[in-house]
C-alpha cells in the first residue's frame, strides 16, 4: 500500500470511529484524541503529506485577468499620443476611463502591448528592468589594463562598453568597480578621489555614533536598548567628535583612508571615557594622529624595501636610496616611542585621577551629582511616589479594619503618616 492509499484508508477508518481532522499550521490535529487508536497515529506520521493533500486540498492559483483593448480604445490612443500626451499612465486612465489604475494594472499592460506592437515610444515613471550586466574574459583583461594605466572607474566603464550610455551608479560602472575591487584592490580608490574629498561632518544622530562605535570596536550595541550608562557615553562622544580641533585634523588628511583610520582610532580610544579632561582629549588626539603617521610610515618603509631588493648593489643610487630609508626607518621608530610614552602618560594620569576620585567612596556630594542628572533625578522621584502610594493603601487598608482592632493595635492615619 503507497501512502496515498494509506491516507485513503485513515480517512475512512476516522468517519467510522467519528474523529474529525483540523489543521493547525503545519500539523494536523485529530479529535477527539482519547478515541485516536495508536496505530493511527503512526499512518498519519507516515503518510503526513499525502493526508494533509487529501483533507485540505490547496486553493488553485487563478490566471492573471487579461484585458484586450478595443478598436474605439486603439484609436482614442492614437489620437491622444499624437496630440502630445505620452505618458503610460494618462493613457490608461484615458482608454479605460478610470482613474483609479496606472500602467502597472492589467489594463496598463494592454495599452503597453499596444503601443509597443505600433512601435510608438511612450513615457513612464516605472523603470523598465535592466538585465544583469555580464563581464567577459576580454573585459577583465581589459579593465585591469585600463586600471593600471591611473584611470578612473567611470572612464574605465566608458571605454569597456563604447555602445551604451554609461553613467556613474550605472550597471556597467557597478560592474567595473566590482571587478576592480575583487581583482585590483589597490586600484579600487577612484582616480580623483582624494581631490574631491568633501569636509569631515560630525554625526548628530545617536543612531549614527552607535553605528561608528559598533564598526570601531565590534560591539553590537543597539541604540534603542542602551542603558544610562551608555548613553551617557553616546552624548559625550558626540560633542567630541564635533570638537574643532579633531574636526581640523580630520580635514587635514587628503586620503579618505588616513582620515578613517583617525576617526576610528578616535572613536576606540575615547568612547568609553567619558571623564576625560581637555587636555587628555587633545593627547588622545595626538596618540591617534600617531598612529596614522606610523600606518602611513610603515606603509613607505615596505614599498622602498621592495624597490631596494630590486636594485643593483655599489651604485650611487643605491647609496641614497639606502639612506633614505635608513631615514624614514628612524622616522618610524621615534613615531612608535611617542605613541609608547602617550600611552603610558594617559593611563596613568587618568588612573591617578581616577583613584583620587574614589578615595572618599560615596560622599554626599556623589549624591548631590547623582540627584542633579536627569535620569536619576526621575528615577528617585518615581520610587518616591511609588512608596507614597503604597504607603496610603496600607494606611487605607488599617483604616477600614473593625474599630477594635484598631483599638488593639493603636494605629491612627496620623502617626503613620
Amino acid at each position: 500500500m503507497d501512502k496515498k492509499q494509506l491516507a485513503q484508508s485513515i480517512v475512512q477508518q476516522a468517519n467510522q470511529l467519528g474523529l474529525t481532522f483540523r489543521k493547525d499550521g503545519n500539523w494536523i490535529i485529530i479529535e477527539p484524541a482519547s478515541k485516536v487508536p495508536s496505530q493511527m497515529l503512526l499512518d498519519v506520521h507516515e503518510c503526513e503529506k499525502e493526508l494533509s493533500l487529501l483533507l485540505f486540498p490547496r486553493k488553485p492559483i487563478m490566471a492573471k485577468e487579461k484585458f484586450t483593448l478595443s478598436e474605439s480604445q486603439k484609436a482614442l490612443i492614437l489620437k491622444e499620443f499624437e496630440s502630445g500626451v505620452q505618458d503610460m499612465d494618462i493613457l490608461t486612465k484615458l482608454a479605460w476611463e478610470d482613474q483609479t489604475i496606472d500602467g502597472r494594472h492589467a489594463k496598463g499592460r494592454a495599452v503597453k502591448k499596444f503601443l509597443v506592437e505600433n512601435k510608438l515610444k511612450y513615457k513612464t515613471l516605472h523603470h523598465e528592468r535592466v538585465d544583469k550586466v555580464e563581464l567577459t574574459p576580454e573585459m577583465g583583461e581589459q579593465i585591469l589594463a585600463e586600471a593600471r594605466k591611473g584611470k578612473g572607474h567611470l572612464e574605465i566603464a566608458q571605454i569597456v562598453f563604447p555602445d551604451r550610455q554609461v553613467k556613474k551608479l550605472s550597471r556597467e560602472w557597478r560592474a567595473v568597480l566590482n571587478f576592480i575591487t575583487a581583482h585590483a584592490p589597490e586600484a579600487a580608490l577612484d582616480k580623483g578621489e582624494a581631490d574631491n574629498l568633501t569636509s569631515y561632518s560630525s554625526p548628530k544622530e545617536p543612531a549614527r555614533v552607535v553605528k561608528k562605535i559598533n564598526e570601531a570596536v565590534g560591539l553590537n550595541l543597539d541604540v534603542d536598548k542602551l542603558s544610562h550608562k551608555y548613553r551617557q557615553y553616546i552624548e559625550k562622544l558626540t560633542i567630541r567628535l564635533a570638537d574643532m580641533r579633531f574636526v581640523r585634523m580630520c580635514n587635514s588628511y587628503a586620503s579618505r583612508k588616513d582620515r578613517d583610520l583617525f576617526e576610528q582610532q578616535v572613536i576606540l580610544q575615547c568612547w568609553d571615557k567619558p571623564d576625560l579632561t581637555a587636555e587628555e582629549f587633545n593627547m588622545y588626539l595626538n596618540l591617534c594622529r600617531d598612529i596614522v603617521t606610523g600606518e602611513c610610515l610603515s606603509a613607505h618603509i615596505s614599498k622602498l624595501n621592495t624597490l631596494f631588493d630590486g636594485m643593483e648593489d655599489a651604485t650611487e643610487l643605491t647609496q641614497r636610496f639606502s639612506e633614505t630609508l635608513k631615514a624614514k626607518t628612524s622616522e618610524f621608530n621615534e613615531c612608535q616611542k611617542r605613541i609608547s610614552t602617550l600611552i603610558q602618560k594617559l593611563q596613568g594620569d587618568r588612573a591617578k585621577r581616577m583613584e583620587n576620585q574614589s578615595r572618599g567612596d560615596f560622599s554626599f556630594l556623589d549624591i548631590v551629582r547623582a540627584f542633579q542628572e536627569e535620569e536619576e533625578r526621575r528615577e528617585m522621584l518615581r520610587q518616591a511616589e511609588m512608596e507614597r502610594l503604597a504607603a496610603e493603601k496600607e494606611i487605607d487598608r488599617l483604616e477600614s479594619m473593625e474599630e477594635w482592632r484598631a483599638r488593639i493595635l493603636g494605629i491612627y492615619k496620623e502617626d503613620v503618616v
